[in-house]
């Protein structure tokens, strides 16, 4: 996760954060009050989810991981899904 943002006071901040997703929602609810009431803003992350178990791919729990993963972007993502089978135990 990549971002930055510049206040309406012109102080700047940039952050770069690699980590597990319960360390991620910290960091997310710390910069998100900054990003609503910032004058520029830049915000850019890459998810990797691993599952020990399959995933359903069904058209509502597709939707659930998109929304979610939105959610966890600050509501301004683009999300695009894609899958990989792997057959590592």
């Amino acid at each position: 996760m990549d971002g930055s943002y510049e206040s309406q006071s012109s102080s700047n901040l940039s952050f770069n954060f690699d980590g597990y997703l319960q360390d991620a929602q910290v960091v997310r609810e710390f910069v998100e009050t900054q990003f609503r009431a910032a004058k520029e803003k830049d915000f850019d992350m890459s998810v990797t989810v691993t599952f020990s178990e399959s995933l359903d791919l069904s058209e509502e729990e597709s939707k659930t991981v998109s929304t979610t993963l939105t959610k966890l972007g600050l509501g301004a993502a683009n999300v695009h899904l894609s899958a990989e089978f792997s057959d590592e135990e």
